[in-house]
């Protein structure tokens, strides 16, 4: 447990107010001191509960009030619940708002931005808030840190952008472009247009998707001010069907079918008559021979 200040704007704080149960806020502020420096601790409801009531007379009933009110307060986006090589992880939202560290120790535990990081969807919207908070402006030491805190907070924005996109290529040169990108338009915008852009149902896949472009590609121009994608030729056209299919399909379009004719091949793969088109006789006597004669010979291969 570390020692955490409370500024008087806890109390006037809309979502502290959000928090209708007031134990829970209670949780909350002790959830300050259990974590880390970087505002990270296990999300362990046994070790937490010992950690913040080690004196409750009924552990069971503590320690189902604190698993309530770490649900409350991840619902909110006050905590951000994830996991890490089987592990799990809770972080402070906005922990850099909320607390001044100083001479802060080295994080025990993964941020919630290091990679291979599994954050449940109920909680991934709320990857930016845990970074947000730019501190005051200033120089020196402190306008490093405000600047750490940017790029912790532009981080966090990211992942959740990258884990949307549906094409993962080059992630440095896609982070740059986000940044960027950020100056012109608003994150939720943002996230509405990847995600309309990802779930396109004529997007190229497959074979097909290295003709989806590079993230960076398709923020340094402005792809959320893009239409819908055109609709892709049927990959069953008629290109990419045999001979054989082909000719299938004309003679059943003639109403006519390959035992009408005599003098075919019994090769499945080709139709080829063996005797001059002038030979032919018709099996079938309702097909006029004019219809026949008017018929073009095709090549079908």
């Amino acid at each position: 447990m570390r020692i955490r200040s409370i500024k008087p704007e806890f109390y006037t704080s809309h979502d502290i107010a959000s928090i209708k149960d007031w134990s829970h806020r209670l949780v909350f502020i002790g959830i300050w001191s259990y974590v880390d420096d970087n505002g990270v601790g296990r999300d362990d409801v046994n070790l937490i509960t010992s950690e913040l009531f080690p004196l409750e007379e009924d552990p069971v009933a503590a320690r189902r009030h604190v698993a309530e009110a770490l649900d409350t307060l991840a619902d909110l986006g006050l905590l951000l619940r994830y996991r890490y090589e089987d592990r799990y992880f809770l972080a402070v939202s906005g922990w850099y708002r909320h607390q001044k560290i100083d001479r802060p120790k080295k994080g025990r535990y993964p941020l919630p931005t290091s990679d291979d990081v599994e954050i449940d969807t109920r909680y991934a919207q709320y990857l930016a808030k845990w970074a947000s908070g730019t501190g005051d402006q200033g120089s020196g030491e402190q306008g490093n840190r405000v600047n750490s805190e940017r790029a912790a907070e532009v981080d966090a924005l990211f992942k959740t952008f990258w884990t949307v996109y549906p094409r993962k290529v080059n992630k440095p040169k896609s982070r740059e472009a986000f940044e960027k990108a950020l100056d012109r338009i608003e994150f939720e915008p943002l996230m509405e247009a990847v995600t309309k852009f990802a779930n396109d149902p004529n997007l190229p896949s497959g074979d097909e998707k290295q003709f989806v472009p590079y993230a960076s590609t398709w923020l340094n121009r402005d792809g959320w001010e893009e239409e819908s994608l055109p609709p892709r030729r049927n990959s069953n056209s008629s290109i990419k069907k045999t001979a054989t299919q082909r000719a299938q399909e004309y003679l059943q379009g003639q109403s006519i079918k390959p035992e009408h004719f005599s003098g075919y091949t019994t090769d499945p793969d080709w139709i080829i008559p063996q005797t001059p088109p002038s030979e032919f006789t018709i099996r079938n006597e309702s097909l006029a021979l004019p219809a026949i004669a008017a018929t073009p010979i095709v090549n079908f291969a």
